[in-house]
């Protein structure tokens, strides 16, 4: 059992006040020296909202705000939505990526008690007990994130390339020549304006084009399909981000057919979240 975990065993059977209170600063000083390791520069956000922006975190943060060590100008981060890298669905995770910890340390002082849409932000460190050396999203979580972009990317050209590539391993020697993250991040951002994966569209509707002509799409093919529950999910890509967004406007949570409306119900994703 981890200390935290035990002090966090110790507070579940505590009824005294005082007690508590010294549990309590006990989490509050293993937190602080987690989050000041030089080798922590991600934060971690939980949300069930796959709408938010890197605005929605920047603006967090104002001139008042702002401690003695830095300013807005120079608090930088990337910002992630965590994404399934086989059907690129939204995880209910962001992560805020720092260059530098003490940027990561005064974002997280100046935004404790902020709220986005309303709700308080909970910030949690993110931790893979790795050296200061490490990369800054750490090796799992970046290796999960560059093989989402790599089959994204794939399936962006077509369906064809997708398929051969979606089931293969990827390693930290396979990526030794890959792009900075951070680059990747922003080549990423542009491909994701103009793609959205769709639950439950009609069997028969194998490509879409036809039906849609009206949309720019570019191509359109089935991740998953069973013909036995009659499920499909299909990846899309349009021409331009707002044909995308028109799309989720106009058919997201449409019901083309009453007689079963649980499954007969289009869910619509834009991978950008707008």
């Amino acid at each position: 059992m981890s200390h935290k975990q035990l002090i966090e065993s110790v507070l579940k059977g505590v009824n005294g006040t005082n007690i508590r209170k010294v549990g309590e600063k006990l989490l509050k000083q293993e937190k602080a020296s987690v989050v000041g390791h030089p080798g922590v520069l991600a934060l971690a956000y939980d949300s069930y909202d796959p709408s938010l922006t890197y605005a929605d975190f920047a603006k967090l943060v104002t001139q008042r705000q702002m401690s003695m060590t830095s300013t807005p100008q120079t608090i930088k981060f990337d910002l992630l939505k965590r994404r399934d890298p086989k059907y690129f669905t939204f995880k209910d995770q962001y992560l805020l990526l720092f260059n530098r910890n003490i940027d990561l340390r005064d974002y997280l002082n100046i935004t404790k008690d902020s709220t986005i849409n309303r709700v308080r932000v909970r910030w949690r460190p993110l931790v893979e007990g790795k050296d200061e050396h490490s990369s800054y999203l750490g090796e799992r979580h970046e290796l999960i994130y560059r093989k989402y972009c790599r089959n994204l990317e794939a399936a962006y050209l077509d369906r064809k390339q997708y398929f051969d590539v979606v089931n293969k391993e990827m390693t930290q020697e396979t990526i030794s020549d890959e792009p900075q993250l951070s680059s990747l991040i922003e080549r990423i951002h542009e491909i994701e304006k103009k793609c959205a994966v769709v639950w439950n569209m009609p069997m028969e509707s194998k490509q879409l084009e036809p039906y849609f002509s009206f949309y720019d799409i570019v191509h359109s093919f089935d991740m998953y399909w069973n013909r036995d529950l009659s499920k499909t999910f299909k990846f899309i890509r349009f021409n331009t981000q707002e044909d995308c967004k028109q799309f989720k406007k106009n058919y997201h949570g449409y019901v083309y057919d009453e007689t079963n409306p649980d499954v007969n119900k289009i869910l619509v994703e834009t991978l950008n979240g707008m």
